[in-house]
């Protein structure tokens, strides 16, 4: 790895992308973590769906720490919206 500084701007802004789209899913209407990765990956074969769920989960744990998001556990079902 000849540039280090490179590549981890690289990371982060390939951790960034998702989450800002995340983001900008949400400013349409509060969602399930299931509906983001619907609405991020489309129709998933079966083996990959439990990886966009993982994916989508994390980015809502970390906004979810930054105070961006609210997430709303009253009900059977888990809905994620901006605060």
């Amino acid at each position: 790895l000849e540039d280090v500084h490179a590549y981890v701007r690289f990371s982060l802004d390939q951790y960034r992308t998702p989450q800002a789209t995340v983001l900008r899913l949400l400013e349409e209407r509060p969602a399930t973590p299931f509906e983001l990765v619907e609405r991020l990956f489309g129709a998933l074969p079966m083996e990959e769906v439990l990886l966009g769920l993982t994916e989508v989960l994390g980015h809502l744990e970390i906004l979810e720490r930054k105070g961006v998001v609210y997430v709303d556990r009253s009900n059977d079902v888990t809905v994620v919206g901006l605060k």
